[in-house]
């Protein structure tokens, strides 16, 4: 073992008890083992067997050595050092998430006044981690229950600054994860990189040091809390489990008819959960979602996540009847939003009669917006949490409507059918309507969660949305995949012009909105606005990397040897690198923004934007060579499809 993977080691659980384990589990392309440890002495041996490996720590204690086979799960957790996070760099390992260039620029996520006690680099990112005076041992399933919320909302502020950078960052704050060891290699690369340790004497901090941090900035302590207060239902019921639990079978099919996404979800066809593999937990949480949207009691949702499970082959997964199991599911649906705005598809004495239970109130119609978002969203003195809640409540109020294709039921005719389908969809709320306009400029958070909300809207991940100021302001959509450039004002706010944006870079169509719908989504795009100074440069480099963007992600690309004259001034790849003509360039800024720019305009904004001219004897042209670190070849599709070909081709020669 060398020094870096002691003195790592020796800092996360130096303080832990003696009668405690540590994991070091092992991954190679064809197994993985753990090795549970005592000592740091101990953790040696599995170190050296493993050298060969990728090597990870565990961020949790054991208090039991259990198999090779066997990591240590979130209901195992015995025990954390501290606090952790895990922030991607752009990399050729990680090219597909918006991501900092540099280890430097990641570093500007984590606020200058909170220094991490250690700092790794993983080989691809960073890990930083807060340790603790003394690792906090549980007492038991709930102070278990508070540290785990304590590490969603560190990564919850943590997530926000990087959004407000642009900047997509995972979350990694489960109890059973395990993060890469100091001293090892990492081989996701080629040649493979060292893990490296380079901080190790930071400050050490309390529990309530860091819940005082939150507080100082503004990320909310419980957003259930909130909810449930909205709704009138403060207190946790007990609820109650029994292996045989059933829902009425009239119910049952009524729910099914009225929500597509529901009958996929209990015929075990979710292919969109957990990438078409999801386990039986991503099925219940998906059943919690649904049952909160849709106003039905706690106690139903958990009859149904029984009855669900029943037909799982898995016997274990069948006889799961825990009452902290369930209460945690629930809440992890309430802090998804589910249930902020209940809005009812089945007539509430339809639900009672059959269960005897009484659902959630429902969402009120479009005359009773205003009043009910006073309702819902109060003003309590946490501005973070009161945006939040009115998000969450408009976004649920919309989607719930819908189901997985637009289709609703009408509550009406369920109970006056019984058993009938809904002639004709409805929207119960409109789009925006459960978020009024901010009375004054929105703050940062502000902005990150219109972001999030504007994300779970649309169907696509969006980070930031940015105005560059200037003589002719730019506007670009910064998602989890790369940026979409929008030149004006009037593409940005265009509904056609953002779906074939969007789906030009993420190969995703986001759904079509009525026009009174989508008004309101463009001034929720407006309301997400972060405003950035173009300088005295905007009209050459700032608008030239927007033009440019925006011309070659709609561009096609040629091959060096394009014969066609039609195409011959086409963006083509040479030596690995983008290449482009001015004439082509200045042609499509005319014909599709109306942009009249003069050729030295644009020749003075290449080269500050850093780009070389080269000469092409050979079909007599000139053309300006873009640099790679800026202009890559895989956030344009038909760069990276004529790239692929053309490899696959030089391959076959």
């Amino acid at each position: 073992m060398n020094d870096a993977t002691q003195q790592f080691l020796q800092a996360l659980w130096q303080y832990k008890p003696e009668e405690s384990y540590f994991l070091i589990w092992s991954k190679r392309r064809d197994s993985k083992q753990s090795h549970w440890c005592q000592t740091v002495a101990q953790a040696a041996a599995a170190v050296e067997a493993g050298r060969q490996a990728d090597l990870y720590v565990g961020c949790a204690l054991s208090m039991m050595a259990r198999s090779a086979e066997q990591r240590v799960g979130n209901e195992d957790a015995a025990g954390i050092p501290g606090v952790w996070v895990d922030i991607d760099i752009r990399s050729e390992v990680h090219q597909a998430k918006a991501l900092p260039a540099t280890a430097e620029l990641a570093l500007q996520i984590i606020p200058h006044d909170i220094q991490p006690t250690v700092l790794v680099r993983s080989g691809n990112g960073l890990h930083a981690w807060w340790l603790f005076r003394e690792p906090w041992i549980f007492e038991g399933v709930e102070e278990r229950e508070v540290a785990a919320k304590l590490l969603r909302r560190w990564q919850a502020l943590l997530r926000m600054r990087a959004a407000a950078r642009g900047w997509s960052l995972d979350h990694t704050h489960d109890l059973a994860r395990v993060l890469r060891l100091p001293g090892t290699l990492n081989h996701k690369s080629d040649p493979p990189r060292m893990v490296s340790l380079l901080a190790k004497d930071g400050p050490r901090y309390d529990p309530s040091d860091l819940e005082e941090i939150l507080d100082q900035h503004n990320v909310p302590r419980d957003f259930q809390a909130a909810r449930r207060a909205a709704l009138g239902t403060v207190e946790q019921p007990e609820l109650t489990l029994h292996p045989d639990a059933a829902v009425d079978h009239k119910l049952l099919e009524l729910l099914l008819d009225a929500s597509l996404k529901f009958r996929a979800t209990w015929q075990r066809q979710r292919w969109d959960l957990h990438n078409g593999d999801a386990s039986q937990s991503h099925y219940d949480l998906a059943i919690a979602n649904f049952g909160l949207d849709a106003g039905l009691p706690e106690q139903l949702i958990v009859n149904l996540m029984i009855e669900h499970r029943r037909g799982n082959p898995d016997f274990k997964a069948r006889r799961k009847l825990r009452q902290d199991y369930y209460r945690r599911t629930l809440d992890i649906a309430y802090q998804k939003g589910a249930g902020a705005r209940p809005v009812q598809i089945v007539a509430p004495e339809v639900v009672a009669q059959a269960t005897g239970l009484t659902p959630l109130a429902p969402a009120t119609g479009d005359a009773d917006q205003e009043a009910a978002t006073a309702v819902l969203a109060p003003a309590p003195p946490d501005p973070l949490a009161e945006l939040e809640s009115r998000l969450a409540a408009e976004m649920r109020a919309a989607q719930a409507g819908e189901g997985l294709e637009g289709a609703s039921v009408e509550p009406e005719a369920l109970a006056a059918a019984g058993a009938a389908k809904a002639a004709k969809p409805k929207r119960t709320a409109p789009v925006g309507s459960a978020a009024p306009p901010p009375t004054g400029p929105p703050d940062e958070a502000s902005r990150v969660l219109m972001c999030e909300y504007l994300s779970d809207l649309l169907g696509v991940r969006i980070l930031r949305i940015v105005k560059v100021r200037g003589k002719e302001p730019s506007y670009h959509m910064e998602l989890h995949s790369g940026k979409v450039e929008f030149p004006k004002i009037d593409r940005l706010l265009d509904q056609q012009q953002v779906r074939l944006a969007i789906a030009a870079h993420a190969n995703q169509l986001i759904r079509r909105f009525r026009a009174k719908e989508w008004d309101q989504v463009a001034g929720n795009i407006l309301a997400a606005l972060t405003e950035v100074d173009g300088g005295m440069d905007m009209e050459f480099e700032g608008a030239m990397r927007t033009y440019l963007h925006a011309y070659l992600q709609q561009t096609n690309f040629v091959d060096p040897d394009e014969q066609n004259p039609t195409f011959l001034l086409r963006p083509m790849i040479l030596g690995g690198q983008i290449a482009i003509t001015v004439n082509d360039l200045l042609q499509w800024l005319g014909r599709t923004l109306q942009v009249r720019v003069s050729p030295k305009d644009i020749t003075s904004a290449l080269v500050a934007i850093g780009a070389t001219p080269i000469e092409l004897t050979s079909a007599r042209q000139s053309r300006w060579r873009l640099p790679s670190h800026d202009w890559l070849i895989s956030e344009y599709e038909s760069a990276k499809v004529n790239f692929q070909r053309r490899s696959e081709i030089s391959n076959l020669a």
